[in-house]
């Protein structure tokens, strides 16, 4: 088998798995706070990073925050748990 085979079948199957994919829909306010936490970090980081106002380790670590706490994932493990909660009232 050659690497030109082995190539045309590797992209064959990244095709057939994001044609599998399914994507999640945040519903509610969910989205929508999303979104401000999103756009509020991007501002923060870009403001920080201009004026250079906290230190670096600092800001290396809101990053981190940030990035879990916008990663969809994060987000849509905590509406689930939500969900559940207001289920049980």
């Amino acid at each position: 088998m050659g690497i030109l085979s082995k190539v045309t079948r590797t992209i064959k199957e990244g095709a057939l798995a994001s044609a599998m994919a399914t994507t999640r829909k945040l519903t509610g306010g969910y989205d929508i706070a999303l979104r401000i936490i999103a756009v509020s970090f991007s501002v923060f980081f870009l403001y920080t990073t201009f004026f250079g106002l906290i230190s670096q380790e600092s800001h290396i670590g809101l990053y981190f925050l940030g990035t879990f706490v916008v990663k969809r994932d994060v987000v849509h493990l905590v509406q689930k748990l939500l969900d559940r909660e207001r289920k049980k009232d």
